[in-house]
C-alpha cells in the first residue's frame, strides 16, 4: 500500500510540476542576493522565446537605468545556456543585467517550434539563419526599451557567434561592441580539420565526412572528438582559474552539464525531456561588420577552432 501511495505521489508530483519553472534570485556560487531574477517568455518577432534576466547590480542602478544590458547567444544550434548560467554568470551579474534566450527550436522556446521531434535536419527547411539574426535584433531592441538603453552589449560562442556577428552587420548602432568566442568563421572547414584531428589520434574511427546528413552523425563526431581531446579540457589547471570557472571543478564536464540540467528550475520537466530535440547545422558566415568586435578564441578546443580567427577578414 506505501507503494502504490509512493507511485501516486510522484504521478501527482510531476502532473502538477511538469511545466513548473522558475530562475533563483540567489547566486549559485557567490550566494549573492540578485536584485532581478526573472524567467519569462516573451513574443519577439512573432515567435514566443523564453528569457531569463538576471543581476546583482543595486536597485538605484537597474532603477537609474545605469545598469548596462548583456544579451548572451548561445551555441548549437538548438542548444541551451539557460540551465547552466550559474555556473558562468555569477561575476557577469554583479557588473550587467545579463540575458538569456533560447532560441526558436532550442531549449524551452522549442515547444513553440513547429514538430520539434523531427531528427532530420532537413524537416527544418523552414527554419532559416535570418530568422534567428532578426529573432536577436528583435529582442535587443525588446532590451532597449525595457530598460531604457540606447545600446546594449552582445556575446556569442559558436553558433551564437554567427548570429552575433551577423546581427552586428546588420544593425551596428545597437551595440557598445560585440564580444564572440569559439567563432565559428566557416563551419565546413572547421569540421574537417575538427575531423583530421580525430583521425590523427584514432586512425580507424569511422567518421563520416562533413556536412553530416543527421544529428546521429554529428553525434557520433563529438563523441570521438571528445574522447580525443578536443572538446573539453583536461589538463590540471590552477585554484586560481577553477574558483572561477565552476564546472571545471567537476572530474567530468559531461557530468556538469548532466547535473545542472536535471537541477536547472528554469527547465521543467517538459523542458528538460524535450531538450536537444531540434538541432540543425549552419556552414557559412562572411565580413562586413562595422562596429567593433572583440574574440576570445582558445587555441585548445577543436570544436570551433582557432586557426581560421587571425585571418579573418572583416
Amino acid at each position: 500500500m506505501r507503494f502504490l501511495f509512493l507511485i501516486i505521489g510522484i504521478v501527482v508530483y510531476l502532473a502538477l510540476s511538469w511545466e513548473h519553472a522558475y530562475t533563483r534570485s540567489v547566486s549559485l556560487y557567490s550566494g549573492k542576493v540578485l536584485t532581478l531574477a526573472n524567467l519569462t517568455t516573451e513574443a519577439v518577432n512573432g515567435h514566443h522565446h523564453a528569457l531569463t534576466i538576471r543581476t546583482a547590480m543595486s536597485q538605484a542602478d537597474v532603477a537609474s537605468h545605469q545598469a548596462p544590458v548583456l544579451l548572451i547567444l548561445h551555441g548549437g544550434p538548438a542548444w541551451s545556456d539557460i540551465p547552466f548560467l550559474y555556473g558562468s554568470d555569477y561575476l557577469l551579474e554583479e557588473h550587467f543585467i545579463v540575458v538569456h534566450y533560447d532560441q526558436r527550436s532550442a531549449g524551452k522556446s522549442c515547444r513553440y517550434y513547429g514538430n520539434s521531434s523531427n531528427n532530420n535536419f532537413a524537416s527544418h527547411n523552414n527554419l532559416t539563419i535570418q530568422q534567428h539574426v532578426d529573432d536577436a535584433v528583435a529582442i535587443v531592441q525588446y532590451l532597449q526599451k525595457k530598460f531604457h538603453q540606447e545600446k546594449v552589449y552582445l556575446m556569442g560562442g559558436s553558433w551564437g557567434s554567427v548570429l552575433s556577428l551577423l546581427a552586428a552587420k546588420q544593425q551596428p548602432d545597437l551595440f557598445h561592441f560585440v564580444a564572440v568566442h569559439g567563432t565559428l568563421v566557416n563551419g565546413l572547414s572547421n569540421e574537417l580539420i575538427s575531423r583530421e584531428f580525430i583521425l590523427h589520434q584514432f586512425p580507424t574511427a569511422n567518421i563520416p565526412m562533413p556536412p553530416y546528413k543527421s544529428v546521429d552523425e554529428l553525434v557520433l563526431q563529438r563523441q570521438w572528438l571528445n574522447r580525443a581531446g578536443g572538446v573539453f579540457y583536461k589538463d590540471p589547471l590552477p585554484a586560481t582559474v577553477t574558483r572561477y570557472i565552476p564546472q571545471l571543478r567537476f572530474r567530468s564536464q559531461l557530468l556538469y552539464y548532466a547535473v545542472h540540467l536535471l537541477l536547472a528550475p528554469e527547465f521543467s520537466w517538459g523542458d528538460k525531456l524535450r531538450f536537444g530535440r531540434c538541432y540543425r547545422e549552419t556552414c557559412a558566415i562572411d565580413g562586413g561588420i562595422t562596429c567593433e568586435i572583440r574574440c576570445l578564441q582558445s587555441n585548445r578546443r577543436q570544436v570551433r577552432g582557432s586557426y581560421f580567427v587571425p585571418s579573418w577578414p572583416l
